[in-house]
């Protein structure tokens, strides 16, 4: 038998080292970015075309290189950043692995231009597939400037699973982002297909927080402490008007931007119970502890770190977060007196809406002659019912559910008959039962479908707005607002650039309970900003209808006007799929004659 074993050759270990490092266009500007900020400089600049499909440019004005540098800087395990091993554990810059280039060489054609500190000349090196094209001299300012083209070109594989250009723009802005938060000292530009989305000036730690979080300096609480070599820094920001959903949360350890889902832990416990159950702080967090203590060695992209004595430090965290933002017993006592002040108010109000059902049953039933018909459509709508199995009466049963689908879809709906309960059910009643819909699920149920229309929403359904709203928005939102322009414009949110991280807003969904000056595109766009499974046309007008219609449904515990209470129920019955939310909750039931008799004790 032959030996079947061999040695990869160089290309093959280069393409393998590549697809280790370089994950997308994203990872590239990662990397190029790592080495600008290591290079000591004080400005880079980004320019990316067609989500860096096309071209990835990294200028920075750093120290550059010399000709020797730049002779080894693209082949593989070439740093300047450790010489032994003992360095491993004694990291201070990003970079240290000498991977970036020789990965990035590897798969695109990419071009270095540079010029060492004190040096006249300039020098330019151009590799093709990690084969050096063209080394010479070159007018060029001190700094460097990397190149990057038609990245993965000779992996098709690889370059096939690239995404839609506005969701690599999406990543690559991430990037930039993460990066700023750990170093404010940088300033930062991000062009794309020369329209500037990003430009970062160098500032304070806190004014780069507020910039980061969308808010103002006065909006943060400013959180500085040690303890035992252990140094944290945080702006936090509790504030659940200004902050919506879970993208404006940056950790930082020792200047290098990563993910901790323990950290994340931690301030959310020293929040405790000052942020209600679906709020989220916003945060720009910077941990710094003695180097030997960090591992940054356990992940390819360096994402995440091992901290030694990580639970302690947690407990640092959440000890000194909540110590901040609950500064004294009389601050929590105002909180619990609020809580108790607003539960008593919602009792009140729930002790009226009861007392308005008990009078209603006091009032003269209507005639028959009197009633009006919404016609037979909504009972041919139902014909093809295929969900009946979330009604209570024997779901298994092949006849009980042909028995109901006839029964069903044989009822002629009535205006007179429909009713709204407690302000959060809609009853209509059965010939020998009574459906129970879940008003708040229902109108979820029929905005998602509106917004999954593919053609542009019907102008009966968009409300113009006398004078625009003009929207400041965090960085990320007003990206994901760039990027579902079009999908926005379609549900009925007209929007357009108006400034630096600003949009005008011309018009809006009619039938919007809850506007709140602009709170709920707030919250729509910053779901989307947290959206990271939207890749395809397709997903993105998903995200956006799931967003739209779970943040403007009419809430539970709202009363409505007859005319509303039937409109609901007449939109659901034209869905197609009535019966259940977008994330699979029930929306109708059904209690049957039986069940009623039951309960009233006649059988």
């Amino acid at each position: 038998m032959s030996s079947i074993i061999k040695q990869l050759s160089s290309d093959v270990i280069d393409k393998i080292a590549a697809g280790e490092v370089i994950e997308r266009p994203a990872s590239v500007v990662k990397e190029l970015v790592e080495n600008s900020i290591d290079a000591g400089a004080s400005k880079v600049s980004v320019f990316v075309e067609k989500g860096g499909h096309q071209t990835i440019c990294v200028v920075d004005d750093g120290f550059g290189m010399n000709a020797n540098d730049l002779d080894q800087c693209y082949k593989r395990h070439a740093t300047s950043k450790m010489s032994v091993p003992s360095d491993l554990f004694n990291i201070t810059s990003l970079g240290f692995r000498g991977e970036a280039l020789s990965s990035i060489s590897a798969v695109s054609v990419m071009s270095i231009e540079t010029r060492a500190r004190g040096d006249k000349n300039g020098m330019k090196l151009e590799v093709e597939a990690g084969i050096v094209k063209y080394q010479g001299s070159v007018g060029h300012a001190e700094g460097s400037s990397v190149t990057v083209k038609n990245l993965f070109y000779n992996t098709p594989a690889r370059r096939k699973f690239l995404k839609k250009v506005e969701t690599e723009s999406k990543h690559i802005s991430r990037v930039i982002i993460n990066l700023a938060a750990a170093y404010p000292n940088i300033a930062f530009v991000l062009e794309h297909n020369e329209r500037q989305v990003m430009h970062l000036l160098k500032s304070t730690p806190r004014e780069r927080a507020a910039d980061l979080l969308g808010v103002a300096e006065g909006d943060l609480t400013w959180i500085d402490a040690e303890q035992e070599g252990i140094h944290i820094k945080c702006a936090l920001c509790c504030d659940v008007s200004k902050i919506k959903g879970k993208g404006r949360q940056y950790i930082v350890v020792r200047k290098r931007p990563i993910f901790s889902r323990r950290m994340i832990d931690a301030i959310y416990n020293g929040c405790g119970n000052f942020l209600s159950e679906d709020a989220h702080p916003g945060f720009l967090f910077w941990l710094d502890l003695d180097p030997n203590k960090i591992d940054v060695n356990v992940h390819p992209t360096k994402k995440e770190i091992r901290i030694e004595n990580e639970i302690e430090v947690a407990k640092f965290i959440s000890d000194t977060v909540r110590g901040a933002i609950v500064p004294s017993d009389v601050k929590a006592f105002k909180i619990n007196l609020a809580k108790e002040s607003k539960l008593n108010q919602e009792d009140s109000a729930r002790g009226k809406r009861l007392e308005s059902i008990a009078d209603s049953f006091n009032k003269p039933t209507y005639n028959d002659k009197d009633q009006t018909t919404f016609g037979t459509s909504l009972g041919e709508s139902l014909t093809d019912i295929q969900n009946e199995f979330i009604l209570e009466d024997k779901a298994d049963d092949p006849q009980s559910r042909s028995d109901l689908e006839k029964e069903v879809s044989e009822t002629v709906w009535t205006e007179k008959n429909i009713w709204q309960s407690y302000g959060s059910f809609i009853l209509v009643p059965l010939r020998h039962g009574l459906l129970v819909i879940d008003q708040n699920a229902a109108h979820e149920r029929v905005l998602y479908e509106r917004a999954m229309k593919l053609n542009s929403v019907e102008e009966k359904y968009r409300q113009e707005l006398l004078i625009p709203l003009v929207l400041k928005l965090s960085r990320e939102d007003y990206e994901a607002a760039m990027i579902f322009t079009d999908a926005l414009d379609e549900i009925g949110f007209s929007v357009k650039p108006f400034g630096e991280l600003t949009l005008a807003i011309d018009s809006i969904p009619i039938g919007i309970s809850h506007w709140e000056d602009g709170n709920l595109f707030r919250t729509i766009v910053n779901d989307l900003a947290s959206e990271n499974e939207a890749e395809t046309l397709g997903d993105m007008r998903e995200a956006l209808a799931r967003a739209f219609s779970k943040r403007a449904c009419i809430a539970a515990d709202i009363e409505l006007k007859d005319e509303e209470t039937r409109q609901i129920f007449k939109d659901l019955m034209a869905c197609k799929d009535p019966f259940f939310t977008p994330d699979g909750v029930p929306v109708i039931t059904r209690l049957v004659r039986s069940d009623l008799e039951r309960l009233l004790g006649r059988l």
